[in-house]
């Protein structure tokens, strides 16, 4: 768990360079948290998890890529746990695909207005 604890240190060094809405702040960095530990925990991944953020003035994409099992958070699975439904309803866009290199790439977008 010590690269997502430096991960999500980084992530709040990068979020206090921006002036966010508390409210923007907050659904960003748990949408951060939930992703992130889901692919830990249930995707099984080989390999590092790769994640990035990108701010511009009307939103915070979150973009997360594993090479995990196949698993499309968009499809409205049944088996969905609270934090992913949570998730679903944070953003304002979710985006999944299944690279050619067989890896998960998940995109989040969170409103900043």
């Amino acid at each position: 768990m010590r690269g997502f604890e430096d991960a999500a240190a980084s992530l709040r060094r990068l979020l206090d360079e921006h002036s966010l809405d508390a409210g923007v702040r907050n659904r960003v960095e748990l949408v951060f948290e939930e992703i992130a530990t889901n692919i830990i925990r249930h995707a099984a991944p080989r390999g590092e998890i790769d994640a990035s953020v990108r701010l511009d003035d009307r939103e915070v994409v979150l973009t997360f890529e594993d090479d995990g099992m196949p698993f499309d958070p968009c499809a409205g699975s049944a088996s969905a746990g609270y934090g992913l439904t949570l998730v679903r309803k944070m953003a304002s866009r979710l985006e999944y695909q299944r690279t050619t290199q067989q890896r998960n790439r998940l995109r989040v977008a969170i409103a900043r207005a």
